[in-house]
């Protein structure tokens, strides 16, 4: 996470500083107005979309990945007509390690993680496909969960 202050030209022609706070999961700007007046604006990267709230996925994929069990983990949204999304954790396993639905909610539990950060629905894999910069294929696995829950 890193802090910097920037010069920035206002709409009034003004010129004002603003701190930016970068964030893995956020990009928080904290621009002053005119008058001197703080406003904030938040751009989430990757969130699911739960209860009218942004959960970033990078937040919960950092959390499931602490496990000792997980070499790898990527968080989608899960299609939900009341909740707008629920929580679906693609989960890779270390070699010969083995973890349950209820052993990764207990141990997330134990580590603090907010009940809304909690994943739904876990799906172990082999592997998480990758895009060709390196970064979870998370297009790939929405349709992959698609098809696991029969709605193609």
């Amino acid at each position: 996470m890193g802090l910097r202050v920037d010069e920035v030209e206002m709409p009034s022609g003004r010129r004002t500083t603003r701190e930016v706070v970068e964030h893995p999961d956020a990009v928080v700007v904290v621009p002053l107005d005119d008058e001197g007046g703080v406003y904030l604006v938040r751009q989430f990267r990757q969130a699911v979309e739960k209860h009218l709230l942004e959960l970033p996925a990078g937040g919960i994929e950092r959390l499931v990945s602490s496990h000792p069990a997980v070499t790898d983990v990527a968080v989608i949204g899960m299609p939900d007509q009341a909740l707008g999304e629920r929580i679906c954790a693609y989960i890779q396993l270390r070699p010969g390690a083995s973890l349950t639905f209820e052993e990764l909610i207990a141990y997330l539990k134990r580590i603090g993680a907010s009940v809304l950060q909690l994943p739904e629905r876990v799906e172990f894999v082999d592997w998480i496909p990758t895009t060709s910069i390196g970064k979870a294929d998370k297009k790939l696995l929405k349709e992959d969960l698609k098809k696991r829950l029969g709605l193609v």
